[in-house]
């Protein structure tokens, strides 16, 4: 009979002082040591605000609950452009370079280069560096639906519709900085041919338009092919949608719905 208590005893009592938990339980008062040569066991977090801005680097996208994007969000880094008049004497008259690029400073000295139509009139002598914004409408036909983001900005446009220097003297009218115009095919990547526009031969794009429209402009302008054009589009962040009296129009994705 003792031996049968003695056992039952045992039983009940030996798990509670063998069991590690027990020794760190707040209502033993003991906290076991780590064993010699391990680091000691990490202690919890107390927790973190989910309502805090937590950055990845400078240029890099926000991790913030409660932000809300605006037209200055840069969780899409601007692309950078610089337009400049001054050129190598290997380059032929009438043709511009346009650096651009992302996440970086000095789109001059460390971005990517296309080769540009500029305006036969207009502006000779410029250097400007802005970021770049499409127009929306993307051809500028009718009122700039974006107009107040053009400001200090240069615009992108597409021809066809309307007039280039009207392009030009609607982005002007916004406060612009200088205007980029894609070509829609007519001009070939040498703008040997640039259709009614001109070409390089002629000096530039514009050559034949009247004088009068010309002499109000203020800021430079380049043309340049479709497919020059296609990749300064591919670094906007753009969605295509369909905008009422307008038609499908890319516009630029913010990432705010």
């Amino acid at each position: 009979m003792m031996r049968r208590l003695i056992l039952v005893l045992l039983l009940f009592f030996l798990p509670r002082y063998t069991n590690p938990d027990h020794w760190n339980s707040k209502s033993s008062g003991l906290k076991s040591k780590a064993p010699k040569g391990q680091p000691p066991a990490p202690k919890p977090s107390k927790g973190i605000s989910h309502n805090h801005h937590h950055y990845i680097e400078k240029d890099a996208i926000h991790d913030q609950p409660d932000y809300k994007p605006n037209d200055l969000d840069f969780r899409h880094p601007p692309l950078l452009i610089s337009l400049h008049s001054k050129m190598s004497k290997a380059y032929p008259e009438g043709l511009k370079s346009i650096e651009f690029c992302k996440n970086c400073e000095d789109p001059f000295r460390n971005g990517s280069q296309i080769r540009g139509l500029t305006a036969a009139q207009g502006p000779k002598d410029y250097s400007i560096q802005s970021d770049l914004v499409y127009a929306v409408p993307n051809d500028g036909r009718e009122r700039l639906l974006n107009a107040h983001e053009l400001e200090g900005r240069i615009v992108l446009f597409d021809r066809g519709e309307i007039s280039l220097v009207e392009k030009v003297l609607k982005a002007q009218a916004e406060g612009a900085s200088g205007v980029i115009i894609v070509d829609n095919g007519q001009c070939d990547e040498e703008f040997v041919r640039c259709g009614r526009a001109g070409s390089v031969k002629e000096g530039g794009f514009g050559k034949y338009d009247l004088g009068e429209h010309w002499r109000k402009v203020e800021i430079p302008a380049i043309m340049v092919t479709s497919l020059g054009g296609q990749r300064l589009k591919n670094l906007l962040h753009l969605r295509h949608m369909e905008i009422p009296g307008y038609g499908m129009q890319y516009t630029e994705d913010k990432g705010d719905d």
